[in-house]
């Protein structure tokens, strides 16, 4: 009875964390989450003794404020009690009967916006007079498509001005595989304006409380919240936009899943993918970039 006092979901949840394969900066923000929206009432309970009813209670407030972090509370929850289950220190998922009781979340935040969307929101976040940085750190999103860890967390030893070249190191990478990809005359501005700022700094986009951390990730669903877009589009949507636009491009398919960093389980397209498609893919980013520059130059809007 007294171990079990003991393992708390905090507990449990440390360890459960500490087993997964994941970068600092994602186990960060899973942490951060838990410690915002659920510890402060579930944290110290050991975990054989909460609740169905608990749980709901945690999962409704949370809802009403904020769908997308309720569902990815609920999906947590559940994933830290199966662990404690699996390790004989809780008998049931308490989250398992309650798995259905919000409502679905509507949030099409990785649905493609279109061209006037896209116009739209590039112009609206370019006017915005938030955090410079943060502006630049979201237009380096479109620039290039990639995740927006890997954007946030961005260091200096990864950029090759020279060459143009970034890469990603395989342990920043969902795929854990380095990852190249080219610097197209807008995303090597970007960094290029930077360099004064953050150049003798280990990241390219730093914290803003300490100039050691690299940008929140939560930086940027505060930046789309402000200018109205919570609820449309999300980070992601910028892979999936681009993706969908790429293939209406008329760009390859392979192209496409090279500069998004897909798992390709074909090795020797992946071999090839490495050695003779980063070439192709920096012509077709800069022809994605000089469209994306084109798009609110033309004076596209959404309410036309």
């Amino acid at each position: 009875q007294e171990l079990d006092r003991s393992n708390t979901l905090e507990l449990i949840a440390a360890e459960w964390l500490a087993t997964k394969d994941w970068e600092d900066v994602t186990k960060k923000r899973r942490l951060d989450m838990l410690r915002r929206v659920v510890f402060p009432m579930l944290g110290k309970l050991p975990v054989r003794d909460i609740t169905a009813h608990q749980v709901l209670a945690i999962l409704q407030t949370t809802h009403a404020r904020a769908p997308s972090v309720a569902a990815e509370a609920k999906r947590t929850l559940s994933a830290i009690f199966q662990f404690a289950v699996a390790t004989l220190r809780a008998d049931i998922d308490p989250v398992w009967p309650v798995r259905n009781a919000l409502p679905k979340n509507k949030t099409q935040h990785k649905t493609a916006l279109t061209k006037e969307q896209v116009g739209k929101l590039l112009r609206e976040i370019g006017e915005h007079k938030g955090n410079f940085m943060t502006v630049q750190a979201f237009r380096l999103l479109w620039y290039t498509l990639l995740r927006a860890n890997e954007v946030a967390a961005a260091e200096w030893s990864e950029i090759d001005l020279e060459k143009r070249v970034w890469t990603i190191p395989a342990e920043r990478m969902k795929a854990r595989r380095p990852h190249s990809i080219y610097l197209t005359d807008q995303a090597l501005e970007i960094f290029k304006g930077m360099q004064p700022q953050t150049g003798k700094y280990k990241y390219v986009f730093t914290g803003r409380d300490s100039k050691q951390t690299p940008l929140a990730i939560a930086t940027f669903r505060q930046l789309i919240y402000k200018n109205g877009w919570a609820g449309t589009y999300s980070p992601h949507g910028t892979r999936t936009t681009g993706s969908t636009m790429l293939h209406e491009m008329g760009h390859r398919s392979e192209l496409i899943e090279a500069q998004l960093a897909h798992i390709d389980q074909n090795q020797v397209r992946r071999t090839y993918n490495h050695t003779d498609y980063f070439s192709e893919r920096a012509k077709m980013m800069q022809e994605w970039c000089d469209f994306l520059d084109g798009i609110p130059k033309n004076g596209v809007n959404c309410d036309d």
